[in-house]
């Protein structure tokens, strides 16, 4: 899931911020990689986090 997040953000902000360039991809790329490599350990310390919220608002 967090892949499916970090990815289209960091096109739509390197879109953004860099424009479609001769740099774009490149930059796009380096986005990406940083994006999921960040993601994904904060998807595994917030998953546990927003389980126990929704079961203590559940009840």
């Amino acid at each position: 899931m967090s892949i499916f997040m970090s990815v289209p953000m960091s096109f739509v902000m390197t879109a953004v911020n860099v424009g479609f360039t001769e740099i774009f991809m490149e930059a796009f790329l380096m986005s990406a990689l940083i994006g999921t490599c960040v993601s994904i350990p904060v998807a595994f310390l917030a998953f546990p986090l927003a389980t126990r919220i929704v079961r203590l608002i559940v009840k």
